[in-house]
């Protein structure tokens, strides 16, 4: 405890005529115990959610077009969102919206877009990309990996029953099943 807080500890006896209060400040001028500070509350951290679903997309020849569900999306003040669209990748922030933070991102799109000619549209928060390799078609929003597509094939060969069963024998193997080919 500060100087300060001895003087003002005297001061206060001075002035009180309740022995019950002058044996208390005795007490702490005596004893010179530590007077606790208040504690401070401090703001919260502000949550962030991760937007995985409640969205929609589709293209044009020239435009892809994310649809993402934010209820009060037309009220959002310029200063509580933005966007950053580069060549592969877009990332849409929410701020401080009814006690969070929201967050949408694609890390992979499926192709190349011109992030200089993205367009937001704040009513739905509609965004549009515009393809930098026009006329091409994505398969889908995000770009699959070697891993993706072969987990794809596994899954379709899993359920896949053949309507024919192809002959694989060649003609170098004879009736008995033994390789001619080297006799």
């Amino acid at each position: 405890m500060s100087e300060h807080h001895y003087q003002e500890l005297y001061r206060l006896k001075s002035l009180t005529s309740l022995p019950s209060v002058q044996n208390v400040l005795d007490n702490l001028i005596n004893e010179r115990q530590v007077i606790r500070e208040p504690i401070k509350r401090s703001k919260a951290q502000i949550q962030t959610l991760y937007i995985t679903t409640g969205y929609a997309w589709g293209q044009s020849l020239t435009t892809v077009t994310l649809y993402v569900n934010f209820e009060g999306a037309s009220e959002l003040p310029k200063d509580k969102y933005s966007v950053k669209v580069l060549q592969r990748s877009l990332e849409l922030n929410i701020y401080e919206n009814k006690g969070a933070n929201y967050n949408f991102k694609i890390n992979q799109l499926c192709d190349f877009v011109v992030p200089e000619k993205t367009v937001l549209k704040k009513n739905k928060i509609l965004i549009v990309l515009c393809k930098q390799n026009q006329d091409s078609d994505w398969p889908d929003l995000r770009m699959k990996t070697t891993q993706n597509t072969y987990n794809e094939l596994e899954r379709f060969e899993k359920t896949y029953e053949p309507i024919h069963q192809d002959n694989f024998q060649t003609p170098f193997i004879d009736s008995s099943g033994t390789c001619i080919h080297n006799t």
